[in-house]
């Protein structure tokens, strides 16, 4: 379930969700925020009091985890321009997040290319929440 601020994080919109989950009586529910950027610029993450009011209705139904963060395994690239755009083409990601996710190449590689992708207009820099994202140039990502 994507927790999303006004959306479905509210008491009532949980306690709904609630009861469909009573009848499906799944194992686990998975939490996720929508943290990249989404296609309309008004989804914001539940904040805090909206995770936890969704692990406290939702954990009475089943096992809730909240939401993760991971990385790409990106050993098969063998070149840096490549594992960048192998993964902002399926998704925009945290600047950081990608940084991590390239720490077999030096850094400096790492922002050189972004800023040749960037200018080449194979890349686009997004900010969101206040966040450093980059996405693949042609998806529509409003700052």
């Amino acid at each position: 379930m994507e927790c999303t601020r006004g959306i479905n994080d509210s008491e009532e919109a949980l306690w709904d969700l609630a009861t469909v989950l009573e009848r499906i009586q799944p194992d686990q529910v998975h939490l996720s925020l929508p943290v990249r950027p989404p296609a309309e610029n008004w989804v914001q993450p539940a904040d805090e009091e909206g995770l936890l009011r969704a692990q406290a209705i939702l954990g009475d139904v089943a096992r809730v985890l909240s939401p993760a963060q991971g990385e790409f395994d990106l050993h098969s690239c063998e070149d840096v321009s490549e594992a960048i755009l192998s993964i902002i083409t399926r998704h925009p990601m945290r600047e950081d997040d990608l940084y991590t996710s390239l720490r077999r190449w030096p850094d400096e590689d790492v922002r050189q290319i972004l800023e040749s992708l960037s200018e080449s207009g194979k890349a686009q820099l997004v900010m969101r929440y206040g966040v450093r994202f980059w996405a693949a140039s042609g998806t529509k990502y409003a700052n």
